[in-house]
């Protein structure tokens, strides 16, 4: 049996019945004849403890850890080979994790795991186990920022909404030309940006969606990337008609292109699937490339980016309902 550190073994057990029944010690003096595991004296209500629950038929106090309400914490061979097997067939079909490998394994085996034991399992076999998502827990000055820019657009009707929601903007990308082999910074600068909208390929982008106002002014709904906010890139977008919506810092949820990459990533990795199932290669980079562009430019993929916007009104419901906390839509 499993037995606590600061425990008694059988034999001291044994000790403490018969110093008190038959020598008819103080539990002071058996304190002082016996040791613990660690070496230590044990305490007095243990020893009472101990006495008490003895067992003159077993000769030791009897323990009932099986009665505890824990579940096994190992599998065996045949388990681990199950879970890995289950892995590989559901992979393709659907996200395995580990809550569908315990229904699996109960439905099929009829043995019972915690979801960190059939990680544990897989982890020895090799595979990398990624962590669920977690809300985002803001501050009250943050949850304030959310709750004034969500009540903003709540009181906005569907025609103005659409009419100030011109344009959204996230993950501005850096395409070097060929001669380039380096980028200092990594990322945009405000100098690159604002020769970006001087050559009009923004204003073209904005009117390419065919947007109330045809010609202007435009409201631009973007994230918190410093390159647009200087005061640079501020004169160079006013010249063109083009003001900045800001959306609150580390708010995925009011941000209509952060749900659409969450989208994007999803529809990629159910043709990752697919090729899968059809036993097919892994595609190199050129074929991803095209892959990417072909989804986006889809029937499908126009009509979830207009199934997005039309639910940011209702986000930003849930949100001043919540007082700034995270919306789950």
């Amino acid at each position: 049996e499993v037995r606590h550190p600061r425990s008694l073994n059988f034999a001291t057990e044994r000790q403490v019945v018969v110093l008190r029944e038959v020598h008819g010690c103080a539990w002071e003096d058996i304190r002082s004849r016996v040791r613990n595991l660690r070496g230590e004296r044990p305490s007095l209500s243990l020893l009472k403890r101990v006495y008490k629950g003895f067992s003159q038929a077993k000769g030791r106090r009897p323990y009932k850890y099986q009665n505890c309400g824990r579940r096994p914490v190992k599998a065996t061979k045949a388990v681990q080979k199950f879970l890995v097997q289950r892995l590989l067939a559901l992979r393709m079909h659907c996200v395995c994790t580990s809550g569908t490998l315990q229904r699996e394994l109960l439905a099929k085996r009829g043995v019972q795991l915690d979801e960190s034991a059939i990680r544990k399992a897989l982890r020895r076999q090799g595979y990398f186990w990624l962590p669920k998502a977690q809300k985002r827990k803001y501050s009250a000055e943050r949850r304030q920022e959310r709750l004034r820019f969500a009540r903003s657009v709540v009181q906005l009707s569907r025609a103005r909404l659409r009419e100030k929601l011109s344009f959204s903007m996230d993950g501005v990308l850096l395409s070097l030309p060929l001669e380039c082999a380096f980028h200092k910074a990594r990322k945009f600068t405000a100098e690159e940006w604002c020769r970006v909208v001087q050559t009009g390929k923004l204003q073209a982008a904005i009117t390419a969606l065919q947007p109330v106002r045809r010609h202007g002014p435009w409201k631009v709904l973007c994230d918190n990337e410093a390159f647009l906010h200087t005061a640079a890139s501020r004169h160079a977008m006013a010249a063109e008609n083009i003001t900045l919506w800001p959306v609150p810092a580390s708010s995925p949820d009011l941000n209509p292109v952060e749900k659409f990459w969450a989208w994007l990533r999803r529809r990629l990795r159910h043709l990752d699937r697919e090729d899968l199932r059809r036993k097919r290669p892994p595609i190199g980079m050129l074929a991803f490339k095209a892959r990417v562009r072909a989804v986006l430019a889809s029937q499908r993929a126009q009509r979830v980016a207009s199934h997005i916007a039309a639910g940011f009104k209702k986000t930003c419901k849930e949100v001043v309902a919540k007082k700034g906390g995270m919306a789950r839509s």
